[in-house]
């Protein structure tokens, strides 16, 4: 086996010699002596010729040595990764067409945990790194790259990229509404590493989806794709009169939440006027509607939800007049936990929704 590889390796350095020194025009040619029919590997080559001439094969063959190592390696790598690639094809997991494939990748990335897992280990970034069929479907997958949120905001240039034109559902929260798995309270070890996900990534809200108008600044260039947004706001008034830089003609779902509030905050009605011409899914909690919203603001809602709003009479009034003007309306659910309705005797107007499967008017 050694004596073959010598031959090999001397042929092959020769031939590379050859093809240099014509190059070079170097006239010298150190195998001429050194390079019997067959020398082992560690035969020395000899020492004749000027010291510019010996300085010149020396170079030479430090050149020659190189170009062999690399096209050694390549060519092995090749062959490397087409017998891996072959093997694979024969595995369980590469039989599925890549049309099932695709599905398993998005349910994975939907899962309740994976937006609090870090990058390194969170779909669709892991499942680029399996192998590379399984990075052909992840990328030939725009929706596995749509959803943007603190944890991956930093890499939004690679997700807006690779989500192509699909559109976006940008989520600016920090999981405090994780209400958990079923499966998960009676195991420790799995309701530890949950909270050290939750950890990550309220500490990623911090650094990064406090202040929500800095969040969405490099999403704007993209706004006409929007499709969902989700915003928490936690201390402060962060949402208070909060207004989009621009109309966001696509975008369906809005839900806006405010944690742990004592003063509402209320988002700007232009938001509503004028911004979001195509939502039908509005969902509040804690964080109350404006006054001055036009009659048909939410005329295209067919889900509302109102979590901790206002019950006096007033507020009562402007609800029950918006409802009104929702003829789509499918889901409603309101909730407050106003200490003086039990106190109010007033008697709340009736309306009729005539699409609404579901109404929660009020729960204390």
């Amino acid at each position: 086996m050694e004596d073959d590889i010598s031959m090999l390796v001397s042929q092959l350095i020769h031939k590379l010699y050859e093809q240099l020194v014509s190059r070079k025009n170097i006239s010298s040619d150190p195998f001429s002596e050194s390079l019997a029919p067959q020398p082992p590997i560690s035969s020395p080559l000899p020492s004749h010729g000027t010291s510019l001439k010996l300085v010149e094969q020396y170079e030479a063959l430090y050149r020659v040595r190189d170009h062999a190592i690399f096209a050694v390696n390549a060519y092995a790598g090749h062959m490397l990764s087409a017998i891996g690639l072959r093997h694979n094809h024969l595995l369980p997991i590469y039989r599925p067409p890549s049309e099932i494939l695709s599905m398993i990748f998005k349910m994975t990335e939907r899962s309740a945990r994976n937006s609090f897992r870090p990058l390194e280990i969170r779909a669709p970034l892991n499942l680029a790194q399996v192998s590379k069929l399984w990075r052909e479907v992840a990328l030939d997958t725009p929706s596995l790259w749509a959803a943007i949120d603190v944890m991956n905001i930093r890499i939004a240039p690679t997700f807006l990229e690779r989500s192509r034109s699909t559109p976006l559902e940008i989520v600016v929260a920090s999981g405090g509404t994780y209400g958990g798995d079923e499966d998960e309270s009676d195991n420790r070890e799995q309701s530890e590493h949950l909270a050290t996900e939750l950890r990550s990534m309220k500490k990623a809200y911090s650094l990064r989806g406090v202040d929500p108008h800095a969040f969405l600044v490099p999403l704007l260039p993209h706004i006409n794709r929007w499709q969902s947004l989700t915003l928490e706001g936690q201390g402060g008034r962060k949402l208070e009169g909060f207004l989009l830089p621009a109309v966001a003609p696509a975008l369906t779902t809005f839900c806006a939440l405010q944690l742990g509030y004592r003063a509402m905050p209320t988002l700007h009605p232009a938001l509503f006027n004028e911004q979001l011409p195509s939502l039908n899914r509005l969902s509040l909690l804690g964080v109350g509607l404006p006054w001055e919203l036009a009659p048909t603001a939410l005329r295209g809602l067919r889900w509302l939800t109102l979590e901790g709003y206002s019950s006096n009479p007033a507020d009562r009034a402007q609800l029950l007049d918006l409802l009104q003007g929702c003829p789509l309306l499918e889901f409603l659910r309101l909730h407050t936990e106003d200490p003086t309705r039990e106190n109010n005797t007033e008697e709340t107007p009736k309306i009729t929704l005539h699409t609404c499967h579901r109404q929660l008017q009020h729960s204390a």
